[in-house]
């Protein structure tokens, strides 16, 4: 009979064992679905399709992330590519004006910023105004300044 109790005891042990590696597996198998879930939704291409297989979800995702690394990649370029191109702008702003405006004395005997000047091509004046507006309202500013208050 003592036999029996211990099996009885060990077998009670085996179970409780086995039943808490059986939620324990439950636990992961369901956060590994929720996963899943989660990073189908973030894929465009099956963020709709409730039905996707598992494989489906990892062969986008990896699509999708080349994808974005690509995009990435393209874009640090051109963002290096501007940046070189505004500091050749600013090169030639410093060349053409340096940092002096040509101005013109109109009717009222306001000055304003000179925009005819034949030296200074449409083209460049466009670039200034474009990447560099803040040079324009300073001088603007000096400008107005100097019509109201006479300086």
């Amino acid at each position: 009979q003592e036999e029996d109790e211990e099996i009885d005891v060990v077998t009670l042990a085996e179970n409780d064992k086995r039943r808490t590696h059986n939620v324990l597996e439950r636990q992961r198998r369901n956060e590994l679905k929720l996963s899943f879930f989660a990073l189908r939704d973030q894929i465009p291409e099956v963020a709709n399709n409730e039905k996707a297989p598992k494989v489906v979800i990892l062969k986008k995702a990896t699509e999708y992330v080349l994808s974005i690394q690509s995009d990435e990649h393209r874009l640090i370029a051109e963002k290096e590519q501007l940046r070189r191109r505004r500091e050749q702008l600013k090169h030639k702003l410093e060349k053409e004006f340096s940092f002096s405006l040509p101005t013109s004395i109109n009717s009222s005997g306001c000055t304003n910023v000179c925009l005819g000047h034949s030296h200074i091509s449409a083209e460049s004046k466009a670039e200034v105004l474009y990447f560099y507006p803040s040079v324009w309202a300073l001088h603007s500013l000096q400008i107005v300044y100097n019509c109201i208050f006479g300086a």
